[in-house]
């Protein structure tokens, strides 16, 4: 026989077991996020073929084939869902991120694709992510990818590139990738002391995870010539340092570290005793 308490422990855990029972939109979001693309766009297609007329499937559909790669797949599906929601903000994100990284495939296709069909893909990226912020002006995912597109293109729009990325800071702070491109954003704009400090916080982020440690020599090498262009000596030797010590056998790191250290206060080399 239940007591009126074992009645009142069942009761109360029925919200619980509900509150863990998730949709197929949910499941397939987490595959996504934790890289589990294939699975996830077996979900999405599952729950298209159920309610064709969820366009948060199409979408998610369509970012997986991007992770996947299949980048024209993704624009194609992404297009069509712009013509059927024009003023959708995750649609217009999508197509811009889509659009970004057709543009990225082609600068990094060994050789790079024509100039023009590049400069065009970020056309259409920045175009397109603009449209979403003026929706929804507070869309970090959308400043981000703005930013890129903008510091992507040749020549860089530096300054804009900037403002983009740091409207992104509350969503990408703790992403080593970010901190890099504002950086090189910095850069491009001659803000040489802010370039190493972006550059600097990108290099112990990297530093962090052995498998990035690659692009933390990157990270910390890019530092220390920004920070030497700001007039920042001992900042320059610190960073050229930290990468030394991550790669004590590349001969660049070590020439950086020499040069860091032999400048006089006046920034001249001097010879060797």
């Amino acid at each position: 026989m239940r007591t009126p308490t074992t009645v009142l422990i069942l009761l109360l855990a029925l919200p619980a077991a509900t509150a863990q029972e998730q949709t197929p939109l949910e499941r397939a979001q987490a595959a996504l996020r934790g890289g589990r693309s294939e699975a996830a766009l077996e979900i999405y297609e599952k729950a298209i073929a159920a309610a064709p007329h969820e366009a948060a499937a199409r979408v998610g559909a369509a970012r997986c084939l991007l992770a996947l790669g299949r980048v024209a797949d993704a624009i194609e599906r992404l297009e069509a869902e712009e013509r059927r929601t024009p003023e959708r903000v995750d649609v217009l994100v999508a197509l811009g991120e889509a659009y970004f990284a057709a543009a990225r495939q082609r600068l990094d296709a060994q050789p790079p694709g024509p100039a023009a069909e590049i400069k065009f893909r970020l056309i259409d990226a920045a175009d397109r992510l603009e449209r979403a912020l003026r929706l929804d002006p507070g869309c970090g995912e959308a400043s981000y990818t703005l930013g890129l597109a903008r510091l992507f293109l040749d020549p860089p729009e530096a300054e804009a590139a900037v403002k983009a990325l740091e409207a992104a800071h509350p969503v990408k702070r703790t992403d080593p990738a970010y901190h890099f491109f504002l950086g090189m954003a910095r850069q491009h704009a001659g803000e040489h002391a802010a370039a190493a400090e972006a550059y600097r916080r990108s290099a112990e982020l990297y530093q962090a995870a052995e498998t990035t440690r690659g692009y933390a020599l990157t990270a910390w090498r890019r530092a220390g010539t920004c920070a030497a262009e700001a007039g920042r000596e001992e900042e320059a030797a610190e960073a050229f340092t930290c990468a030394f010590d991550l790669d004590p056998r590349c001969a660049a790191t070590f020439h950086d570290v020499w040069q860091a250290y032999v400048r006089t206060p006046e920034g001249e080399l001097v010879e060797e005793e």
